[in-house]
């Protein structure tokens, strides 16, 4: 059922890596510093999810390339490299804006919100409830989260609203987050 992804296009990038040298950290590392020029290892371990050790191995190699480039000291090491190659070579332009996306706490976001919309009892609940369980759950669950993806939160719309306005906006910005995707 899947299908033959759209090459040169921004959404299909991290595909394209992955197909070009693999499903592995490599992808994510050499997207991250296309997006983002730098990073260290802490950063990019943090936004990969990968384990730290697995990125400065990654590193260390892709900095025998002269692709990846670094200072010679050991603490604080920022890592560059200039997309601009890269960005011709797989999406035959480099003026496109591209975002870096921290996809797991989104998708864990996405799926907390899809577990709210089908409890039953959430459902049955009156609009009070509903809006009191959904204010808790994206106070503590889904901002830090949607925070951490990267993407701009929709809590602003949020303040100040109660019941049923605060539902609609809820799902406008949960039908905003989407549509980003």
């Amino acid at each position: 059922m899947s299908k033959v992804f759209s090459p040169k296009n921004i959404p299909s990038l991290l595909m394209q890596l992955r197909a070009l040298i693999g499903i592995s950290s490599r992808s994510e590392v050499l997207l991250y510093l296309m997006i983002n020029k730098k990073g260290t290892i802490r950063d990019i371990a943090d936004q990969t999810y990968y384990a730290w050790r697995s990125i400065q191995d990654v590193l260390y190699e892709m900095g025998h390339s002269s692709v990846v480039t670094f200072p010679d000291a050991k603490k604080g090491r920022i890592y560059y490299m200039e997309a601009s190659p890269w960005l011709e070579l797989l999406l035959h332009t480099n003026e496109k804006a591209i975002e870096w996306v921290c996809w797991p706490p989104l998708f864990r976001a996405l799926e907390i919100i899809w577990e709210k919309i089908n409890d039953t009892q959430f459902l049955e609940s009156s609009t009070l409830e509903q809006t009191a369980e959904v204010q808790q759950l994206t106070s503590e669950e889904l901002l830090p989260r949607i925070a951490k993806s990267g993407l701009n939160d929709f809590s602003g719309k949020l303040s100040g609203l109660s019941g049923e306005a605060y539902l609609k906006h809820w799902l406008e910005g949960i039908e905003q987050l989407v549509g980003k995707l």
